[in-house]
């Protein structure tokens, strides 16, 4: 319970923090996102003029008559926000998989807001009950996505609460043996083998989580 309390505290924290954060760079964050929003739309024959960025919406021009777009964004803010606190407030996560890990969750949050703004604005032009359907269906999908990515990029944020205290490990210490090792993922793998006694071992995967899975010594790494 102390454990998701503080987690809960971080979450609160950082949410507060990205807030702010967005209160500041959300226009040019959005303007960006617009951007990258046109290369679809040309492709697909919308004849984009430009675009501007108003409170909380995208304002898409086109040269074609009739098929300028107004496209509300709220998704977006709160879609990076949540995730980023999320992935800031999970704990423990080596800084390596922290950075790739939350990279990877913005990525893919830019790729389905890419898609839905792009889809909205094109089944808009061509049929508004298509553009209603889309909505309908993709808003909470767009609500939950930043949830469903933290799940499946940092496991530990779910599941982590009931794991081995990260103050029992200490760096070049074998968490099997309590030997101090230079390398410790290469003597557990030659003193104590891959197996569930080793390798695989609840400690061993917990020692290679909080202090980062490869090293020097890692095999199949040079």
């Amino acid at each position: 319970m102390k454990r998701l309390s503080l987690f809960l505290l971080k979450l609160l924290l950082f949410s507060f923090c990205f807030f702010v954060v967005w209160l500041v760079v959300g226009e040019y964050t959005l303007w960006a996102l617009g951007k990258v929003v046109l290369v679809p739309l040309k492709v697909f024959g919308y004849q984009p003029t430009g675009l501007e960025v108003e409170a909380k919406a995208i304002h898409f021009f086109s040269a074609l008559p009739g098929r300028s777009r107004v496209c509300d964004v709220e998704l977006t803010p709160v879609g990076v926000i949540v995730f980023l606190s999320l992935a800031f407030a999970t704990a423990p996560v080596s800084v390596r998989r922290r950075v790739k890990s939350t990279l990877l969750g913005l990525l893919l949050l830019l790729g389905f807001h890419v898609v839905y703004l792009s889809l909205r604005v094109l089944l808009f032009s061509a049929s508004p009950g298509s553009q209603t359907l889309l909505v309908r269906f993709l808003a909470p999908a767009g609500i939950l996505l930043p949830v469903v990515l933290w799940i499946l990029l940092f496991p530990t944020g779910l599941f982590g609460f009931g794991k081995m205290p990260a103050t029992q490990f200490r760096r070049n210490v074998c968490p099997v043996c309590g030997t101090r090792k230079d390398d410790v993922v290469t003597h557990i793998v030659q003193a104590h083998g891959r197996g569930k006694k080793g390798l695989k071992s609840k400690a061993s995967r917990r020692y290679m989580e909080l202090f980062g899975e490869a090293g020097p010594g890692r095999p199949g790494k040079a």
